[in-house]
């Protein structure tokens, strides 16, 4: 039942980014249709990269690198582009999976830190699986809308949609079209 209501709404999302309709139109249906904070585990569910687009501020990125942080029982793999400044996702793997959204910058402008977590105010997470060891391989989707960001004059909030894909314990980045694989020291 949760499979067939989420093909339900990227139906319409999708339906209705690819119509004519004005940017209020569809913020609005995004805040109507995602109107809750759901995880679903899927061990069928395939993903080929990571390419997640997001919005904000009416401009359009693409999210395709990612790199995981295991200290203790907590893992931590963070999705974001590569560059000085940004933003991105986060999945946090304790007891239980805790996604949350992340600007950044290359200098301390977020209250004297470079870094700024920003909740979110609905998302719907697919994954392959909810524990994770070194050498296995996250696959999942999200689309996820945060709180608005006031550091960056954003009224509507960042808005993330597409599909993950980790292999626990390497650091993927894609950088001019070309994807780099490594093995942190």
């Amino acid at each position: 039942m949760k499979t067939i209501y989420f093909l339900l709404l990227t139906t319409i999302l999708l339906s209705c980014a690819s119509s004519k309709k004005e940017d209020s139109d569809y913020d609005t249906i995004i805040k109507n249709v995602i109107l809750e904070k759901k995880i679903l585990i899927d061990s069928y569910y395939k993903s080929i990269s990571t390419n997640v687009k997001s919005r904000l501020n009416d401009s359009v990125y693409e999210i395709n690198s990612s790199l995981d942080n295991i200290n203790n029982d907590t893992l931590t793999i963070t999705f974001s582009f590569y560059g000085e400044s940004g933003f991105g996702i986060q999945l946090v793997f304790i007891d239980s999976i805790y996604p949350k959204a992340y600007i950044y910058t290359d200098n301390p402008a977020y209250n004297g830190h470079s870094y700024k977590t920003i909740e979110l105010k609905n998302f719907d997470l697919v994954l392959n699986k909810k524990t994770f060891n070194v050498g296995d391989t996250l696959m999942g989707k999200i689309e996820c809308l945060s709180y608005p960001i006031e550091e960056l004059s954003d009224k509507k909030g960042l808005y993330m949609k597409g599909t993950l894909k980790h292999i626990i314990g390497k650091i993927i980045r894609v950088e001019n079209g070309k994807t780099y694989i490594s093995v942190p020291n």
